[in-house]
Formats: structure tokens, C-alpha cells, sequence
């Protein structure tokens, strides 16, 4: 039995460990799992529509020369957003930290509305964030109009990763 556990007669660690490896499991190994298991039908994501096996087609079909460009462009983005938040949130943070260590007048009440947001849900941000940006009544339109643009925010393609950089560094204050 030992043989199974890297800490011998230690009950309390084989425990422990065993605990630790069945969150493992079951949070990250299973759903893994069935996402490859997924990603081999055809499934569309809605309610009663069947579910046919297709194999490695979708891989080839992501992979092929058609869809290189888009496949191309979507990673693009996606290091462009990586590096751009990790960049912004790391120097803000930096930033904050270092005001709120000296010694300031008010230091604990600030530090309070630093980390009040915490407390919020990522739903109730993701709701502010979706108001302000709101195309038809949202304060982002108002402002917007009154240098007589329109726009769709996140549906335009020359600012919507600034917008989504921005929202996601904003996340850093939460």
C-alpha cells in the first residue's frame, strides 16, 4: 500500500496528498479529458440536437490551409492581449502597492478602496462593464457622440482589443 504514496507510514500527509490528488482529478483531469472527448464530435452546444462521433475531422479542418489566416490572426490577438495585460496589470499593481506601503495620510482608507473591489463578483463587473459600454444608452456612446462618432465598441475592429485590454487591466482594481 505504501508503494502508492511518496510519504510511508505519515498517515496525515497520505491523506493529505490523497485529498489534494482527488481535487486534481476530478477539477482538472476529467474535464480535460472531455474536452478532447468533445472536440472529437460534432456537437453544437444546443439542447436535443444529436451528437455524431467525427473523429480527427475537426483538427483537420482547424489546421487546414483555409482556415490558416483567421487561425493565425486569432493567436495574434491572443499574444497581443496576453502581453498587453500582463505589461499594464504588473506596472499598475507595482504602482499601487508602492503608494500604499509609504507613509500616507488616509493609508487604510485607501487601502480599503483598493481592495473593496475584491469582493465583487466577476458577474457584477462584467455587467458595469457591459452597461458602460452599451452602444445605444451607454455613458462610453454618450461620450462618444459628443465627438461625433458611433460605434458598436466591441464589434468595431479597430478599438475593440484596446477595449478588451483595457476591461481586463480595469479587472486588476477588483
Amino acid at each position: 500500500m505504501s508503494e502508492f504514496y511518496p510519504f510511508g507510514r505519515r498517515a496525515g500527509l497520505r491523506t493529505t496528498f490523497s485529498v489534494g490528488m482527488g481535487f486534481v482529478i476530478v477539477f482538472a483531469i476529467v474535464p480535460a479529458a472531455a474536452v478532447i472527448v468533445i472536440s472529437l464530435t460534432d456537437i453544437r452546444g444546443l439542447p436535443y440536437i444529436p451528437v455524431n462521433w467525427v473523429g480527427i475531422e475537426n483538427y483537420l479542418t482547424f489546421f487546414s490551409g483555409a482556415k490558416l489566416g483567421y487561425n493565425l490572426h486569432a493567436l495574434w490577438n491572443t499574444l497581443v492581449f496576453a502581453f498587453s495585460v500582463t505589461i499594464f496589470q504588473n506596472f499598475i499593481a507595482l504602482m499601487i502597492a508602492v503608494v500604499l506601503s509609504t507613509k500616507l495620510r488616509g493609508r487604510t482608507f485607501y487601502r480599503a478602496v483598493v481592495f473593496m473591489p475584491t469582493v465583487l463578483g466577476v458577474t457584477v463587473i462584467g455587467l458595469i462593464w457591459s452597461l458602460i459600454f452599451n452602444p445605444s444608452a451607454g455613458p462610453a456612446a454618450t461620450v462618444w457622440s459628443w465627438f461625433g462618432a458611433d460605434s458598436a465598441f466591441f464589434g468595431d475592429q479597430k478599438i475593440a482589443m484596446a477595449l478588451v485590454i483595457s476591461v481586463q487591466v480595469s479587472d486588476l482594481l477588483r
